[in-house]
């Protein structure tokens, strides 16, 4: 009910602009011209804050898409997260400017399957590692999930101001032993306001939070049960006490986090920019069967940022820009006295065990020309560093790795008279620089040290990316809309042997 409830809403509201904007196929074609241009999506990092919203795009504009993807990897790089996935989506965004007011919203809906996990019975393992719910078995997980969002900014002569909401449902299941089902609900609130420093810059602040719950369950079907249910706490060890019970059925984790940003941009897209935003996320996980014991807690503080510079002279646009983030977990165990008669747990005290820090840094560059008809060029060169650390004090443990490389892109694309061909191409090379893997205390003939094991293989060696992307755009000046194929592909290999493949179609219309 509430996805076609927003489904109405994002209706209402193309209607709206249709109505009070006289429309037609060249504001159409500029529209998507906007969204496709790489120079348009250069200081993207500093429209995290809603009241920027007001100077993204020029031209209001709603898309209706539905797509297929289709990911598959030899063996899986990360063992929790999949050899691939199969997805059918439907996806609907719309953006609308009327005077000084400005409106943006979507909806989704996604089905599909997550093939042959193992070590992971939980949705969202990125976002809770290392504390997830896990068996030797796996397999295929079946998903389904519906978001949908929303924002509204307004200006106010040197004032803007926004909000921003959007939010997730996803259910995630197998149909074969074991039978997990975890439920998620992800809830994100954002507001900011930019103020005027001259003509030409605006200087914006956001804050945001975040509510997440997910609900998993376990259930076997055969009549002697299903395997050990392990309670995972990072780098190979699990909670000895709490992994193998009858009351081990089901998980609950609970999370939330604050953030804040700062930024600086110019009004026009031309000139200095600069984006700053913290945010600290915590969660924990709780055990229902043991009166709602809290197993485990998990903060992740993580830092993003991006200095830049973007130029436009006539139809040339250039630009340089570091980005990148920094991020530190910290996942604290607590401590539990024997239960006493009505299975209360006494808390002994905490103890912090599992240390994850992560930094992502990319120096990029774009030149490029864009024709109002004709030819329009792009390139985007790039350099990559990033380094991953985690460790686990007692026993001591870690595993750590870091990467440096480069890469680039390259965008053509040819507007005729109704019709708009749009071509990019991308690789990108990734070396190993260090690479350090130690277990204390793990059996590394055991299927867990062989899980280990086999990740950090595929995590620690060089890869190469390169991939491609098409798209088509056919004009109907009398309808003004416009109808859109997209078609995505992406190959990886590994230095030890690993490939992945990824594509996606895109079917859609632009009015």
């Amino acid at each position: 009910m509430t996805f076609r409830c927003t489904l109405a809403l994002l209706s209402l509201c193309a209607g709206m602009s249709a109505r009070g904007v006289q429309r037609d196929s060249s504001s159409v074609a500029t529209g998507l011209g906007e969204r496709l241009s790489p120079a348009g999506h250069f200081m993207h990092e500093v429209y995290g804050n809603p009241a920027a919203q007001v100077y993204r795009f020029k031209t209001s504009l709603t898309t209706i898409g539905l797509s297929g993807s289709y990911r598959q990897e030899d063996e899986a790089v990360v063992s929790q997260v999949g050899r691939g996935n199969r997805y059918a989506a439907f996806d609907a965004q719309s953006y609308i400017r009327r005077g000084k007011n400005t409106v943006w919203g979507g909806a989704g809906y996604r089905l599909g399957r997550t093939m042959h996990t193992e070590w992971n019975e939980n949705a969202d393992f990125e976002l809770l590692y290392p504390y997830v719910w896990a068996d030797s078995v796996g397999g295929n997980l079946i998903s389904e999930r519906y978001a949908f969002a929303g924002g509204f900014a307004r200006e106010f002569g040197r004032v803007a101001w926004g909000i921003y909401a959007d939010y997730r449902a996803e259910i995630e299941y197998r149909t074969v032993d074991p039978r997990p089902k975890s439920v998620v609900s992800d809830l994100n609130l954002s507001t900011g306001a930019t103020l005027s420093l001259g003509e030409c810059y605006r200087l914006g602040t956001s804050v945001n939070l975040r509510v997440y719950r997910q609900k998993s369950s376990m259930s076997f079907y055969a009549p002697l049960g299903g395997p050990k249910l392990y309670q995972m706490l990072g780098l190979g060890m699990y909670s000895t006490r709490f992994s193998s019970s009858e009351n081990n059925t089901s998980v609950y984790f609970s999370g939330r986090t604050y953030g804040a940003g700062l930024e600086l941009f110019p009004r026009d897209g031309a000139g200095l920019f600069l984006s700053v935003h913290y945010s600290g996320w915590a969660v924990r996980r709780i055990l229902p069967g043991y009166q709602k014991l809290p197993l485990t807690r998990l903060v992740d503080n993580v830092f993003d940022g991006a200095l830049g510079w973007q130029g436009q002279s006539g139809i040339h646009h250039w630009g340089i820009k570091l980005s990148g983030n920094y991020a530190k977990r910290l996942g604290t165990e607590y401590i539990y006295g024997d239960a006493s008669g009505s299975q209360n747990y006494p808390k002994l005290g905490a103890v912090e065990q599992y240390r994850n820090n992560r930094t992502d840094l990319v120096l990029s560059a774009l030149w490029g020309f864009e024709e109002m008809r004709g030819w329009s060029f792009y390139a985007e060169p790039r350099g990559r560093y990033y380094d991953f650390e985690a460790t686990y004090l007692s026993p001591s443990r870690k595993m750590q790795f870091g990467k440096v490389g480069c890469g680039g892109g390259l965008t053509v694309e040819k507007r005729l008279r109704r019709s708009v061909l749009h071509l990019s191409v991308s690789a990108d090379y990734l070396a190993n620089q260090t690479a350090e893997l130690k277990l204390d205390g793990l059996d590394m003939d055991g299927s867990i040290g062989q899980m280990m094991q086999r990740n950090f293989g595929h995590l620690s060696a060089d890869m190469t990316l390169y991939g491609a992307s098409f798209r088509w755009n056919y004009d109907f000046p009398r309808a003004s809309m416009a109808l859109y194929v997209q078609g995505d592909w992406q190959h990886g290999s590994f230095a030890d042997g690993n490939r992945s493949d990824y594509a996606r179609i895109v079917f859609g219309v632009a009015f």
